[in-house]
């Protein structure tokens, strides 16, 4: 996972995830030949910061979309939702080898 390290991951998918905040490890594992799964935080907007600001409070949509690009064998999942853990609004990428 990159950039999405919610520890509910873990719990509700019983596995062990690795969490990378370097966009050359993420890389790296895309480019690996077993199946993976691999979660992209694309954007995420705070509470807080929704209430005075419209624009997201993290976009790392210019670094998500280069991923897709560059792995299209791998199938493209969206997912977005309400994290209540950090009180946010997240838009999160699943990327999927098999």
């Amino acid at each position: 996972a990159w950039q999405f390290t919610e520890p509910s991951l873990v719990f509700h998918f019983d596995r062990q995830w690795k969490f990378t905040g370097s966009l050359d490890t993420t890389t790296k594992h895309l480019a690996r030949h077993s199946p993976t799964v691999t979660l992209l935080l694309r954007r995420e907007w705070t509470l807080s910061h929704a209430l005075h600001d419209s624009t997201p409070e993290r976009d790392n949509s210019s670094q998500v979309d280069t991923l897709i690009a560059a792995h299209p064998e791998q199938q493209v999942i969206h997912f977005s939702g309400f994290n209540a853990a950090r009180s946010s609004w997240v838009e999160v990428v699943a990327l999927v080898k098999r």
